[in-house]
């Protein structure tokens, strides 16, 4: 059985990542959902496939790539775009 389908009914949320280039959007969303209302834990699934595949170069023009953009996590999107890593 998969970790997914045993946490599912204790945590708020399961994400489960089928594409390298979503992990981005999704931490930013998960993060959103854990500290929004009640806290609370969420699941981000890996799968081992995407864990080993390469992201596209980033860097920093393309927006979209963190879309996920809440009030309330507008000042973290800021943040990690005006960054230089």
């Amino acid at each position: 059985m998969p970790v997914a389908d045993l946490v599912r009914p204790i945590v708020k949320k399961v994400y489960e990542i089928t594409d390298v280039n979503d992990v981005a959007s999704t931490v930013l969303e998960a993060l959103y959902v854990c500290t929004s209302g009640r806290p609370g834990p969420v699941l981000i699934d890996f799968p081992k496939n995407i864990q080993q595949q390469r992201v596209r170069t980033w860097n920093g023009t393309d927006k979209s790539r963190l879309c996920y953009c809440p009030i309330r996590f507008v000042r973290v999107k800021r943040v990690l775009l005006d960054s230089s890593l």
